[in-house]
Formats: C-alpha cells, structure tokens, sequence
C-alpha cells in the first residue's frame, strides 16, 4: 500500500456551500453534503477516472468540477463553480451518457510525461462512437502543524513534494524548508507535523471524439 494511503490526512476538497437555495442554481453553487460519500480517490490517474464516473452518475457536481485541473477550467474560458453547476443542469442527460460510455469503454495506458507529473489514458467504446486521450496531472497538496500554529491546506510550490520529506518513527516530516502558495518558506524545526496527498486531475483531452461534456463546455464557454 503507497505510504501516502496510511497518511491521516482526510480534507474536504468541495467547494459546495450546504444549504444553497433551489431557486437560482446557476447563482448558488452547489446543494451537496461537504463530505463526499465514496470509497474511490484521486491517487492515481486510473482510479482518478472512476472518481469522475461515478461522480457524473452521482450528481455530484461539485466533485466533477474540483477533478477539473485549474489549467484545464481555465483553457475552457475559466468557468466558476456556479457556472458549471448551471451548464451541468442543462445537459445532464449528456453528461450522464458520457459518463455510462467512459465506464463501459475500453482502456488503455497512454504516455507519460518524463517528469511523472502527467498521466494519459486512451478510452474508447467497443462501438467506436466514443474516444479520447484523458490527460491527468499530478497535484501535490499538504498541510502542515508548525509550532504557533497550523497552515490550512495549500498546493505546495515545490514539487513533488515527496521528495523532500522523509519518514521518522512513524512521522512524516521535512528535512528542507516547505513553500506554500501565498506564503514564504516554513522552517521544517517549526514544523510539528507535515501531512499530504497525491491527487490527479483532469489536464487535457486529445483525440476527442463523441465526448459531449467536452464539445457543451466548448459550446457554453
């Protein structure tokens, strides 16, 4: 089992606010629980595609949109979580067939980048209807308890973030100074305890074809 599966770290990714009213979703973000009920994760860019099925079969928008690399929501015209939210209302019955093709189509590893921080996998349906390269990259996310304090989760700067840290009775902590989005470096004697997790997000997809979710967010964006 990877080390980072033992790691204590369980933090809610969704952006969702409880208690949205019904009457303007494209304004509200999004009616979800912040805990998502699912035993599937983001650790690797296989299950990282499972994740996002079964979140379009699920409804559970506001997963879909945070398995949507910042890169990529930002190639498609940057649209915010509530804009996604009302795009998803209009076209869920596409989305809903996307999501029954993917998991039904056959897979394939495609290449991966030299630095290990992307992942492709080729789907395609056994009727030849539907295809694509799904591009995946890494994200490397930690938060820390430092002495005086705790820094919420952040993407860290410098990556991969396993590379600098090492095990110690059980502890994971850092033997280099760690830098955070938006703050300068933490000494790692400051730090009590250095947790943190692998996620892969959807990049880019290449040699699409028959993919709806792709083609509406061309359309609607």
């Amino acid at each position: 089992m990877p080390p980072r599966r033992l790691l204590p770290l369980v933090l809610a990714t969704a952006l969702a606010l409880p208690g949205c009213c019904s009457l303007a979703r494209g304004l509200c973000p999004v009616e979800q629980a912040l805990e998502t009920n699912t035993l599937l994760t983001r650790d690797t860019p296989d299950e990282a595609l499972d994740y996002l099925v079964e979140a379009f079969e699920d409804r559970r928008i506001a997963d879909i949109y945070n398995s949507l690399h910042p890169d990529f929501r930002d190639a498609h015209g940057g649209f915010s979580l509530a804009e996604f939210t009302s795009a998803f209302d209009e076209y869920e019955d596409l989305f809903r067939q996307d999501a029954g093709n993917l998991k039904n189509a056959r897979r394939q590893a495609a290449r991966h980048s030299v630095n290990g921080l992307l992942g492709g996998i080729r789907v395609d349906s056994a009727d030849g209807t539907m295809g694509a390269i799904v591009v995946f990259k890494r994200v490397d996310k930690a938060t820390v308890k430092r002495v005086g304090g705790r820094i919420p989760e952040s993407e860290a700067v410098i990556q991969p973030i396993g590379s600098m840290i090492q095990a110690e009775d059980g502890l994971i902590m850092p033997t280099l100074p760690v830098k955070f989005a938006g703050m300068g470096d933490v000494d790692p004697h400051q730090i009590v305890r250095l947790e943190y997790r692998v996620e892969w997000l959807v990049y880019e997809l290449r040699d699409v074809h028959g993919v709806r979710f792709v083609e509406r967010l061309e359309d609607r964006f």
